[in-house]
Formats: C-alpha cells, sequence, structure tokens
C-alpha cells in the first residue's frame, strides 16, 4: 500500500443528518455551512484504521505522478481480476490535496457538534467487520445496519433506573465468583452468556440468563435493559490466536456494549489488564499513571485498543467508566495460572524462565473481586478513574510454581535460560504466522513478557482513594486452589 501525502477532513453522515435539520429550524436564510469534523493528513487516517484492523501501516512513499502512472497501468489487470483493486487516478489526485474546513461557523450558528472520527471509523468498521466479508459485502452491511435499527428500538430511554447488576464474561474466573459476591449481597444479576457455553449450568438459579454475544449488539442492548451497573468482564484471553478473533471480541464486543452503555447511562466496570502496561513490565514500576507500552501479542494489543475506545466513549459520550487493570490472577478457575501452568509441569515441560525470582505480580480472584464490587458501591470516587489490581506479594516465579506444584502433586518444575527462551520464541512466533499453524508456539513473547518479569504494580490508588484491602493472603490463596483442584 502506498503513502499519500494530503489531509481530508470527513464528517460522519449522522452529524451531517442533525445538522442538515438543526439548519432548517436554526439556520438563516441565504448562508452556507461548512460541515466537517476534525482535520487530519491522510497518513493519520490511514494509520489509525490500520491499527484497528491490526493490519501494517503503509511505508512506501512515491510520487503522486508516479502513483498515478502506476494506477492507470495497472488498471486493465486489475478489471480481468489478476491484480486486487488499487486507487484509482481520481482518488490519488483527491488523497494527494489537502482538504481542510474551518466549521466554527456551523457550530456556532447551527449548533453542530462533530463526534471523534476514530468513533466513526470504529462505527463504520463495526458494519463492515465479519469473518470474511468477500463478496458478501453489501448484505453484510445491511444487516449490520439492520441490527443497529432492532437495538434503537430496545433501548426504552436515554435514561436507565434499573436496579440490576449485568455481567459478560460471567461464566469466567471473574464472573463466576463476583456472581457468588453479588449473590451474598443481595443483588438483582443478570448474564450475558454464550449459547453454546458449557458452564451456563453452573451459573445460580437467581442469575437471569440472557443468552447472546457481546459481538451481537441486539442481545446487548436486550441484556442492558434495566440495569444501572455493567462489569465487562468477556474477552479472548490468552497469548496466541488469530487477531481477527481477538479483535471481534476485544474490540468490537467492548464497543458494543459500552456504546449501549453510555446510552442508557449505566455505569460500566471495565476488566482490563496490566497488560497494557506491554514491555514497560520488566523495566520499571507501574503505577496506573503510566502509558501504554509496546505490545507483544493479540491480547495485549486488543486490550490497549479496548481501554482506547473507552476513555473515548467516555470522553466524547459521557459514559461512566471505571477500568481496572488487574494483575496475574490465580486462585478456582484461573485458566492461565492455575490449570494450563499445572498441566505444564505435569507434562515436564519448563515453568519459568531464568532463576524464577521475579516477583510473579499475583492477585487472587477473590481480591480482584473485591475491588470490582468497591468500585461498583464508590461510583462518584471510581467513575472517570483507573485502578490496578495486585495482591503486592513477596512470591516469585519460581515459588509459586513449586507451590502449585505441591498442591497438584506433579513434578518440580524446572527452567529455561531467558536466552534459549526469547530465541525459541524468536523463532517460533513468525514460523507459526507464516505457515498459520492453528496450535500455538511452546514459547511466546508475551508470555515471556509476564514470567521472565520482576513484577512492580503498585495498589496505593484503590487503597487510598477507595479503602480497598485485599481479603485472600497468600496462604488462603494457596488453599482455595488446593480445594478447587480436588474437586476437578
Amino acid at each position: 500500500m502506498l503513502k499519500l501525502c494530503g489531509g481530508l477532513n470527513f464528517v460522519d453522515v449522522r452529524d451531517v443528518a442533525i445538522a442538515v435539520v438543526n439548519s432548517i429550524n436554526n439556520g438563516d436564510a441565504g448562508e452556507r455551512y461548512l460541515l466537517g469534523a476534525c482535520n487530519q493528513t491522510m497518513n493519520e487516517f490511514i494509520k489509525k484504521t490500520c491499527c484497528l484492523l491490526d493490519q501494517r501501516t503503509p511505508i512506501l512513499k512515491v510520487s503522486k505522478k508516479v502513483t498515478w502512472l502506476l494506477s492507470k497501468f495497472l488498471s486493465p489487470l486489475e478489471k480481468t481480476g489478476i491484480l486486487s483493486p488499487m486507487m484509482e487516478p481520481v482518488s490519488i489526485e483527491m488523497g494527494s490535496v489537502f482538504w481542510y474546513f474551518d466549521s466554527s461557523k456551523a457550530s456556532k450558528k447551527i449548533g453542530f457538534t462533530p463526534r471523534d472520527p476514530e468513533i466513526t471509523i470504529i462505527d463504520t468498521l463495526i458494519d463492515l467487520m465479519e469473518k470474511d466479508l468477500g463478496s458478501n459485502w453489501y448484505p453484510l452491511l445491511q444487516k449490520g445496519i439492520q441490527s443497529k435499527l432492532i437495538c434503537e428500538d430496545l433501548i426504552p430511554s436515554k435514561s436507565n433506573n434499573g436496579d440490576i447488576y449485568l455481567i459478560t464474561g460471567a461464566t469466567g474466573c471473574i464472573g463466576m465468583r463476583l456472581i457468588h459476591r453479588l449473590i451474598k449481597e443481595g443483588k438483582k444479576i443478570r448474564a450475558l452468556v454464550l449459547k453454546n457455553d458449557p458452564k451456563i449450568k453452573e451459573l445460580p438459579l437467581e442469575v437471569d440468563v440472557v443468552i447472546g454475544d457481546v459481538c451481537d449488539m441486539k442481545s446487548v442492548c436486550k441484556a442492558l435493559d434495566g440495569v444501572s451497573t455493567v462489569f465487562h468482564l468477556a474477552a479472548i484471553v490468552g497469548d496466541w490466536g488469530k487477531d481477527s478473533v481477538y479483535n471481534k471480541v476485544n474490540v468490537f464486543g467492548t464497543y458494543n456494549v459500552l456504546s449501549q452503555a453510555a446510552a442508557l447511562g449505566v455505569h460500566c466496570l471495565l476488566s482490563s489488564s496490566i497488560v497494557v502496561y506491554g514491555d514497560q513490565l520488566n523495566n520499571i514500576s507501574c503505577p496506573e499513571s503510566t502509558s501504554y507500552g509496546r505490545s507483544l501479542g493479540p491480547y495485549s494489543r486488543t486490550k490497549i485498543e479496548q481501554e482506547k475506545i473507552a476513555w473515548l466513549l467516555h470522553n466524547n459520550s459521557g459514559l461512566a467508566l471505571t477500568v481496572i487493570r488487574p494483575s496475574n490472577i490465580y486462585g478456582p478457575g484461573s485458566q492461565p495460572w492455575v490449570i494450563d501452568t499445572l498441566k505444564q509441569i505435569k507434562s515436564r515441560f519448563p515453568s519459568y524462565v531464568g532463576s524464577g525470582k521475579g516477583n510473579a505480580g499475583l492477585c487472587h480472584v477473590d481480591n480482584v473481586v473485591e475491588l470490582f464490587y468497591i468500585a461498583s458501591l464508590k461510583k462518584d470516587k471510581s467513575v472517570g478513574e483507573v485502578f490496578n489490581c495486585c495482591d503486592e506479594l513477596d512470591i516469585t516465579w519460581k515459588m509459586y510454581f513449586n507451590d502449585l506444584a505441591r498442591i497438584g502433586k506433579a513434578p518440580k518444575p524446572w527452567s529455561i535460560p531467558s536466552v534459549i527462551a526469547k530465541l525459541i520464541a524468536f523463532v517460533l512466533e513468525p514460523s507459526y504466522k507464516l505457515f498459520m499453524f492453528s496450535n500455538r508456539p511452546a514459547i511466546t513473547f508475551e508470555v515471556l513478557n509476564l514470567v521472565d518479569t520482576d513484577t512492580k504494580v503498585p495498589m496505593d490508588k484503590a487503597k487510598e482513594e477507595l479503602g480497598y484491602s485485599k481479603c485472600i493472603d497468600y496462604k488462603k490463596g494457596l488453599e482455595s486452589i488446593r480445594e478447587f483442584h480436588e474437586v476437578i
């Protein structure tokens, strides 16, 4: 793909429609009003879109004349279907010019207020998103628009005075424990659960179950009806997989839930992760003010994108947002740090990296639940804030894996040198992507960024602002794993 050297100002068609109505009602006869959002270069626009689609941004910069001639030369081949369509000459001409506008007159006279262009891009991608658009582009677009119209009919009003607590990802590690905590507190609970979820039978009878998917706007709207608070926990978790799957659930699914929560005035508590700190986890202490780091896999990348979308909705659509960033969650039901780790130890694969003396940054699932619950009660202090969630234990990876092995009656864990682990990841990751293997590599950079790290994630903010204190110490945490292991 070629870089374009121009700039543009595009505007959301929904904002144009509102402005047209306002100009009829409030505009002056004979006046003209320019309607545009923010001015940006073509490269800025393409970069944002590529980032959301997880596509490589253009790196080749060619003059307008050369690009135009190349387009004219390849046009006949494109028509035969031999080549995929390239930009038309007229598009290249337009993309090389700066189309910048000043909409201040429209803002003052008719109250024109354009939305953030990134929101428009996200909305457009949701309309177009499907596993494979192919030749079904138009039917899928119509289907997406139709689902939004159905959704609007389901929304009763712009205010929501319900007293129901909605949980997405309710059958996961955090979700199950949160449900029991909320039942104990006498709360009304609703769970948005996938149709074929095998754990749906484990949900308590007190839970109002809505069968649906965060990727389906209709079921999201149905689940949010009468809700006062939503705990958005649903996510694809792991260190390997198709980018399209991570994007669909972690990015676009999040937008579905949070955009409708914003429309209804619902308080949203978003489950993020310390992986948003990226490669900084191994270098510095990471309080909540730490900027996003460099992502090392699909999970950390989409968690960063998830947060960015959440804050866009908070800043532009009034979403009452609280973000919780749990560290490495252990305890009953923890897939990566209990179930999968025990399988790894029992299979006699290396369990930790190097000396294993780095802090494991553990957080018991019940302590995560405690922070979510306190943050939901103290809405006046938690909205608009981010809170780390970590037990701040002096427990290293080697200590934890040895304790886990004793509970699971597994062989003593052993390690792999850090240099060798990184070399294996360096070789395997691109190879697996190149040959499109469905299974995960033995070692990935996403995992190495957590287990080959001396994790420092302070909890001062939650303690000082919300009065948080953990309810489970390490000894009780291990005991809960022992009880869980005996059951399974």
